[in-house]
């Protein structure tokens, strides 16, 4: 069940990683976007669950807001 409002995007999604050495680790040897700290990505990333790069958008179904998760994970709930 999604856990969010109108306005959550993946950005707010603990499946969502646009965390700039994050992204250097999974696009290793890429230098189509010359690093992943420069402007030219702007605010993409890469969502776990679809295993695709792209601008944030409207949360999915899937959505669980970043702290959630880090929450659960502490609780093991």
């Amino acid at each position: 069940m999604a856990r969010h409002d109108s306005t959550s995007t993946c950005a707010q999604c603990a499946s969502f990683t646009d965390e700039p050495h994050e992204l250097e680790r999974i696009f290793a040897g890429m230098t189509a976007l010359s690093s992943a700290y420069g402007s030219t990505r702007g605010r993409a990333g890469v969502c776990a669950l679809t295993e695709r790069f792209h601008d944030p958008q409207a949360a999915c179904r899937e959505f669980v807001p970043r702290g959630a998760a880090a929450a659960a994970a502490r609780t093991g709930r």
